[in-house]
């Protein structure tokens, strides 16, 4: 009877229960995501038994990832690189085959063998077996045993030799009265032609054949409801990685025909337990505040606010009596503090997490019909200019959320789908490092009378980098166009990672088929690295459990822009603390390390070779640094060992470090500049440490004042700029987006299905990338297709006076319909258009678009 009278409270005809359950609900609802991020940790662990060669990760999704494109794991791949205490040891067996053939050019079908050796042994050319025709062992320093072998009978000679070692080199000497020749080294067989018009050094190089065998790794994924298992490899080498099985358990599951795997059925699954977990809350939240209506209802005191007030404060929440003897357990007094702390605290880092998302979302203007407002730029690196390393010789800051680090990441990816180069920095002499695109496709005849040839690293491939228009050599070509130079074709050759030596072997091969008319050779300052000198491998900082505590807080969304800030800080200190000589050098101290010992002796040998390249090729050629951010005293102690080297065999050598310290030091006094932060110019974004865009048009500037200066004869003759440039897209994101220009100004393409390679940032929603092959005037922008819904508009531009792009995002409002007009005029973002940015919905499954814009009146900027 007691029973049922309790349970009348809750149906009892006032209805005291309603807004308890509405309330309930609501906040049930809203935790619903919060419990699908916590149950992140309901893991299946799995073994998965992979080839894999040339990859550095491969995703594993978990959950299907056209809906959700984040929910995946790294799997790092094992390193195939030998450790630097061992040497991977192959028996070499050379034949050498002259083949008494020569170009029609050529005087001769001679055969010059300079050197053939591994890293660890050299031959002995008195164990070299020769045919019926002997070989000429020749005097000469650079030979082995001091001597060189020659087939100079006229008919085919072989020689054949023994070796040991890792990777092979074979050194042949170029001449107008050098043959065809064929290399056989373990059945890897090449045939080239020797013949040159100047003497030159040509090498080849082989590598060990990997026997590749599958290796187990273990993962942990998270149960969801798709209950499969989804590997995506880096998409540049997807044909070198075959997943074999996965097992869990004791249950082995081999691949579907799609090569996804499917996985037992688990119903408590992350879904089904944020479900219980938001029903078990609903009904906790409902009791609760029902029975805190009625306690009210009984007790009209029960919720009156007292925590001030001495005379109404009791002693203690929970008070413990044993044997008469009374004991406060939780004093009231310091609990009341203790929560008032809390409060504070969790209030304190949500203003900064806050803060943190707002800045990410800066440089962004808004133009609508009737308004018009602009968000502050602001700088996320201002905040790091304290927590860089307090050393004599630092490394740039870098400070990201991992937002920006996805970002970051889906960047790339487009780039290395993007761009078609082939080859690799562990082999440099085989392939073709052009950066060249279908947006930008580069002819191996110049398309125009001069044709200048920039050779680099990461700083030429464009790692960061959405736009190709502001990697530096890029904007090289816009500053010449500017200053009327209209014959000078810029193209350009590198790749991430590769050093002067490995450039070196790569631009050998291109300057006979892309026949430049100067070379520039951008000096970075891990340039010397000769691979002797291991710098730290970042995988051991998560060792560390500070920062497995954090990377924990940050991936289950816990203030994760801060707990990203807490991570680099925390991962630039690691390395101080660890054993440089087991686990590397800092990168800073790395590059130090490179100019000395061996490392430095080595590279010295390669700065020699290119001067004797230099010379042998007859091409003009320069040296630029390029410095990437303002620090006199570091960036001198690395520049004065390597100048005097170039010097020294007479390699022009352009130092700009005073140039790019006098241009940073006007930042605040240059009206210009005068709202741009200089920190933030030091990366391309975020989460990238290469140079910004305001670092790639100063050395874009700095470039063609040497050459108005010293190499006049490359540039030509100087004509009026256009007064209309031509409208031409010539780089787009996503990579697969297929554009077609109908005519002029008019394109077609078909708008992505997935958004798994679309760029979000810092807009916040996925979108299309158009750039701009140089700046344009835009009066208006049409946006047309028979499914499109509805479609928003976002624009980058240069700026006339900077003469660059700083990233402010002008957005224009959202239009709804089939076909869409966005009037530009009058608008100074228009003036000088450099990407376009295009976010849109449909109605249908057709999502094919055709843009028009139509050019405004102005000048390139």
């Amino acid at each position: 009877m007691n029973l049922s009278r309790r349970l009348l409270i809750f149906v009892s005809p006032n209805k005291t229960w309603l807004s308890p359950c509405i309330a309930a609900s609501v906040l049930a609802f809203i935790s619903f995501p919060g419990w699908q991020k916590f149950f992140t940790n309901l893991t299946l662990p799995v073994q998965v038994e992979m080839t894999a060669d040339d990859v550095k990760n491969v995703k594993a999704y978990w959950d299907n990832p056209a809906l959700h494109p984040n929910a995946y794991k790294i799997i790092p791949i094992k390193s195939a690189k030998t450790p630097t205490n061992q040497t991977s040891s192959t028996d070499w067996r050379i034949k050498v085959e002259a083949l008494a053939e020569k170009a029609s050019d050529a005087k001769g079908s001679e055969v010059w063998i300079v050197d053939i050796r591994t890293p660890e042994n050299q031959i002995n050319w008195s164990k070299a077996l020769m045919g019926v025709q002997k070989w000429e062992l020749i005097d000469n320093q650079y030979g082995p045993q001091g001597k060189i072998a020659a087939a100079r009978a006229g008919q085919p000679q072989s020689l054949e030799v023994l070796v040991k070692g890792s990777n092979l080199t074979i050194t042949l000497l170029r001449s107008p009265w050098s043959g065809k020749v064929r290399v056989t080294a373990n059945s890897q067989a090449r045939e080239t032609n020797l013949y040159a018009p100047n003497s030159a050094i040509e090498k080849l190089y082989f590598e060990p054949k990997k026997n590749q065998k599958s290796e187990l790794y273990e993962i942990k994924v998270t149960k969801t409801p798709w209950h499969r298992l989804k590997f995506v490899p880096d998409a540049a080498n997807s044909d070198q990685v075959k997943i074999d099985s996965i097992q869990i358990g004791n249950l082995k599951i081999q691949p579907e025909a799609n090569g996804e795997f499917i996985l037992p059925f688990y119903f408590w699954n992350q879904f089904s337990c944020a479900l219980a977990a938001t029903a078990i809350s609903f009904l906790g939240l409902t009791i609760l505040f029902i029975s805190i209506v009625n306690i009210q209802r009984r007790n009209p005191q029960f919720i009156s606010w007292q925590w001030f007030d001495k005379h109404q404060m009791p002693r203690a929440i929970i008070k413990l009596k044993i044997a008469n003897k009374q004991t406060l357990i939780v004093p009231y007094k310091a609990l009341k503090y203790f929560l008032i702390s809390l409060i504070v605290l969790v209030s304190g880092l949500c203003l900064i997490e806050g803060y943190l998302d707002y800045i990410e979302k800066s440089k962004i203007i808004r133009l609508g019909s009737t308004q018009k407002y602009q968000v502050a730029s602001m700088s996320l690196l201002a905040t790091s200019v304290t927590q860089a390393r307090t050393q004599s010789v630092g490394q740039r800051p870098q400070l990201s959320s991992s937002a920006w680090q996805q970002e970051d990441d889906r960047i790339n990816h487009n780039n290395k789908e993007k761009i078609l180069t082939s080859g690799t920095v562990r082999n440099p002499a085989q392939g073709e490092w052009i950066w060249r695109s279908k947006g930008f496709p580069v002819s191996k005849v110049a398309t125009k009378p001069k044709r200048i040839l920039v050779m680099g690293d990461s700083f030429v491939w464009g790692d960061g980098y959405s736009n190709m228009n502001d990697i530096w050599w890029r904007q090289l070509q816009r500053e010449l166009t500017r200053r009327g130079y209209e014959q000078v074709e810029v193209i350009a050759a590198g790749l991430c990672g590769a050093s002067t030596h490995q450039e070196l072997e790569q631009a050998r091969n291109l300057v006979r088929v892309y026949k430049p008319n100067l070379i520039i050779w951008g000096y970075v300052t891990n340039d010397p690295d000769e691979g002797v000198i291991e710098p730290f491998n970042y995988k051991f900082v998560n060792q560390d459990p500070i920062i497995r505590l954090i990377t924990t807080l940050r991936d289950k969304a816990v203030f994760p822009r801060l707990n990203t800030l807490l991570f680099e800080a925390r991962s630039r200190k690691v390395p101080g603390t660890m054993d440089e000589k087991r686990f590397g050098y800092e990168y800073s101290q790395w590059k130090l390390k490179l100019l000395e010992g061996k490392n430095f002796e080595l590279y010295k040998k390669t700065v020699k070779e290119l001067g004797h390249f230099q010379v042998s090729s007859g091409i003009p050629r320069f040296v630029m640094t390029l410095p990437t951010y303002p620090d006199r005293a570091y960036f001198t102690t690395l520049y004065s060992k390597i100048i005097p080297l170039f010097k020294a065999e007479k390699i022009a050598i352009y130092n700009i470090l005073e140039n790019f310290l006098k241009f940073y030091s006007g930042f605040n006094s240059n009206p210009i500049y005068a709202t741009l932060d200089p920190v933030s110019t030091w990366r391309i974004n975020p989460a990238n440490g290469h140079p910004g865009t305001t670092a790639t048009h100063f050395y874009g500037e700095q470039a063609a004042d040497i050459l108005e200066a010293d190499y006049p004869q490359v540039l030509g003759e100087r004509t009026p700029p256009a007064k209309l440039p031509a409208i031409h897209i010539n780089d787009w994101v996503p990579y697969n987006l297929n554009l077609v220009a109908s005519s002029t100004g008019i394109y077609t393409f078909k708008y992505p299905e997935s958004e798994e390679y679309m760029l979000r940032l810092p807009i916040g929603k996925p979108f299309v990338q158009l750039n701009l092959e140089v700046p344009v005037a835009i009066k208006e922008i049409r946006l047309s297709g028979t499914g499109l819904k509805a479609a928003s508009l976002d624009i980058t531009a240069v700026d006339s006076q900077r003469q660059f792009d700083d990233g402010t995002i002008y957005s224009f409002e959202e239009k709804q319909g089939t076909s869409l007009v966005w009037n530009l005029e009058g608008q100074s973002s228009a003036k000088s258009a450099n990407t376009i940015r295009l976010s849109a919905s449909f109605q249908n499954n057709d999502r094919q678009l055709t843009l028009t814009l139509i050019p405004g009146a102005g000048r390139q900027p």
